[in-house]
């Protein structure tokens, strides 16, 4: 970058810190500018669709935050983004880290509302080019991943999985000719019961698997019956499925509880590169944060008091004032 575009920048994140928003026309009132809003706004826009800041460079800068020879437990998940008029649907994975998922890839499918097996492993294929496989622990994943051609893929590139499948999927023993529905097999589990399945299990193309299952309740009171496969060599349970969840609550801090993500009416491409510079502007502060001032606990429930993207945010904020204090102590 030349320094006219380093500066616009440096801007842009002072003003999404200060105002803890990515609407356009909020940016622009924060700008350190002197041009009036229309011309900020435009200013901004032109910079956005350049994309100069990389996803891959803002993941690798994540990733390179992060303990060293350390071993990743990746989320996958997808949500929709009402922005405007338009809806569009994010696939993407994240590092599960301090109760959080840090988002590495992320990747926009304007249209429709489910992924196929080819836009997963495309995805996949993207996190494995960034850490590699033998920093993979497991992958973790929602029902509306758990097909046979996606689990195939992730067996052959020796990368673990835990991995939740639909009650209706159609599964047959190792042996037998005839598949069953995982809701018949698992009929006789109670509620607050849990059981491994001996027998190897099989999927279409002959993927073995290790199949899990709990019954318990659910958040709204009603039954749920949780079925995890996982390779045949791996012990997960819910335990580990239940990780999942940091994802969402990586979506929650950039929407509604975070920079209100979904205020903005821009196209997909501004919009990417917004993203890209959200994952800058918060996760990747809060990451080095953490290294010289621990996020405090709460003794009562063993847990952080804040999350670390609202921790990055808190500094961010922190650091800008000050700055903004000591410019104006200076002499004129």
């Amino acid at each position: 970058m030349n320094l006219s575009l380093k500066k616009c920048l440096i801007s842009v994140l002072q003003a999404m810190i200060v105002s803890w928003s990515v609407n356009i026309l909020k940016l622009a009132s924060e700008f350190a500018s002197s041009a009036d809003v229309a011309s900020v706004v435009r200013r901004i826009e032109r910079f956005l669709l350049r994309g100069l800041v990389k996803q891959h460079e803002a993941a690798r800068s994540i990733i390179d935050a992060l303990p060293e020879n350390s071993r990743f437990i990746l989320t996958m998940d997808g949500t929709s983004w009402q922005l405007g008029k338009f809806k569009y649907y994010v696939l993407a994975v994240g590092i599960c880290f301090n109760g959080i998922s840090l988002p590495i890839c992320f990747t926009f499918l304007p249209g429709h509302d489910i992924t196929s097996f080819v836009e997963e492993i495309d995805i996949m294929e993207r996190v494995v080019a960034l850490i590699g496989h033998g920093r993979i622990e497991c992958l973790l994943a929602d029902r509306e991943f758990g097909n046979s051609n996606f689990i195939k893929w992730l067996q052959i590139n020796h990368i673990r999985y835990c991995l939740r499948l639909r009650e209706n999927l159609f599964m047959r023993k190792e042996g037998q000719k005839k598949g069953r529905k995982l809701r018949e097999v698992l009929s006789s589990l109670k509620l607050g019961e849990s059981v491994v399945l001996h027998d190897v299990w099989l999927m279409r193309r002959n993927t073995k698997v290790r199949i899990y299952a709990t019954r318990r309740t659910g958040r709204n009171g009603e039954e749920s019956l949780i079925i995890l496969a996982s390779p045949l060599e791996c012990d997960y349970t819910e335990a580990i499925y239940r990780k999942r969840w940091t994802l969402e609550t990586a979506f929650r801090a950039m929407k509604s509880a975070g920079f209100n993500m979904e205020e903005t009416h821009l196209g997909v491409k501004r919009f990417e590169n917004m993203l890209t510079l959200l994952m800058i502007a918060a996760f990747i502060d809060g990451l080095v944060k953490i290294e010289s001032l621990p996020i405090p606990m709460m003794k009562s429930r063993n847990v952080q008091r804040i999350s670390i993207f609202r921790y990055g945010y808190v500094n961010l904020l922190h650091d800008f004032w000050a700055n903004v204090k000591n410019e104006a102590a200076k002499p004129t």
